[in-house]
């Protein structure tokens, strides 16, 4: 249903998830960052519980590999679950069960793992891959960002678009800037239209009726119009 990016930045510490689908509302459903404990994108079926509990073994120190492995041995549905996950030492680990619908998949590559589901084909992560390398000098949620958008002009989820989401955080708890387009003909341009409202503009309430919910530090809203700042060269 899904393709998704989880990362974390060895030059800030940072975690993040990028994800996007044809259905709508991803970021209340697929992306789980905490600070300080780690990152986990859940999709194909999503189970809650089973973020909870994955979260409680990087809490207890367990590496991502082993905290997945160890959940996902005793869950019955594990064949129809995709899993993506980094813990805050930035050790990556990914799970496809053979249930997914296909096309699906998954990579790891240093501090980040891409998986998708229903995609358009291998090409989607390969893209993502490439852009997250190529991006190394940016920070954490713009290489995600960019990541994201190279999924979606590969073809992304085969489909069609919907939503997406952003989810980044230091550190510190409240370091946390979570955006979301959750029902849009383009949501991956939404979200990077967000982003940009959100980092260069002071939080603010939006007028009633804005489709786009931006949640950084103090909150922020943005509603989706014309006005919205153009995107750096980057993004």
């Amino acid at each position: 249903m899904t393709y998704a990016i989880v990362a974390h930045s060895r030059q800030s510490g940072e975690l993040g998830i990028a994800v996007a689908t044809a259905l709508p509302a991803v970021g209340g459903v697929v992306p789980h960052v905490e600070a300080g404990v780690g990152a986990v994108a859940f999709q194909g079926q999503p189970d809650p519980r089973l973020v909870t509990q994955m979260l409680d073994r990087l809490r207890a120190g367990d590496a991502a590999e082993t905290a997945m492995r160890m959940v996902l041995a005793q869950d019955p549905h594990r064949a129809a679950r995709q899993v993506g996950m980094v813990d805050a030492r930035g050790r990556p680990h990914g799970w496809t069960g053979s249930r997914c619908t296909r096309w699906a998949g998954h990579s790891i590559d240093g501090s980040f793992v891409l998986l998708g589901n229903t995609l358009a084909g291998p090409g989607v992560l390969r893209a993502m891959a490439h852009a997250m390398q190529s991006s190394a000098h940016l920070p954490l949620a713009e290489q995600l960002l960019m990541a994201l958008s190279a999924g979606d002009a590969a073809g992304g989820d085969r489909r069609g678009r919907r939503s997406a989401a952003l989810k980044v955080s230091g550190a510190a708890r409240h370091a946390m800037l979570d955006l979301r387009a959750d029902d849009d003909p383009d949501p991956v341009q939404q979200l990077r239209r967000a982003y940009v409202g959100a980092v260069r503009q002071p939080p603010a309430r939006s007028p009633a009726g804005g489709r786009m919910a931006v949640f950084a530090s103090r909150g922020v809203q943005v509603p989706q119009d014309a006005s919205a700042p153009p995107l750096p060269g980057a993004l």
